[in-house]
């Protein structure tokens, strides 16, 4: 970090599986062309406080264990949909902060299950489109909540339906995640 990296190499990184944590911030960075290792073991990628305007959709091919992702000061303008869907499985924490975004689109963060923090302040944003809850499960979940509660006004009936809910999902243990937005 805290140099004058302007470019680097596209296999700068390939043989790198142990690799763990990449700080790339404070550079001159204009975009990110570069490939990990099939078997890369990166959990941390910081690239704050560079230049960067637009994302690789190939730079998160390989970095299936990607937990944090800092891309916080830079220039990117739009997050489109698939910027980060190779990461769906594992990525807990994305700080899109201080750039100059003024569109998300509405599936960008689409099943990222494990997402926990996503920070989009300060950014040119007028609207943001994209459901907090992510994982298509939940979704499915809420919207099934609401159909029972509109139908049958019959307060016995409703706490025969609110008894069947609360012991499936106590079976499924599965409870929704929510996004916390910064």
């Amino acid at each position: 970090s805290r140099n004058n990296i302007e470019k680097i190499d596209k296999d700068s990184f390939k043989n790198m599986i142990k690799l763990k944590k990449i700080d790339l911030t404070s550079n001159k960075l204009s975009s990110m062309n570069i490939e990990f290792s099939e078997n890369s073991t990166l959990e941390e990628l910081f690239i704050s406080k560079n230049e960067i305007k637009e994302l690789n959709s190939n730079l998160f091919s390989s970095t299936k264990n990607l937990k944090k992702l800092y891309l916080a000061h830079n220039k990117l303008t739009q997050i489109k949909n698939g910027d980060f869907s190779k990461l769906n499985a594992s990525l807990n924490v994305l700080d899109l902060s201080e750039n100059e975004i003024e569109s998300i689109e509405e599936d960008s963060f689409k099943d990222m299950k494990e997402l926990i923090e996503l920070n989009i302040s300060s950014n040119k944003l007028k609207s943001v489109k994209f459901n907090p809850y992510i994982s298509e499960e939940v979704r499915s979940n809420n919207s099934k909540k609401d159909n029972s509660n509109n139908s049958g006004k019959d307060s016995s009936n409703n706490t025969e339906k609110d008894n069947k809910k609360q012991k499936n999902s106590e079976t499924n243990n599965q409870k929704p995640k929510k996004l916390g937005l910064i």
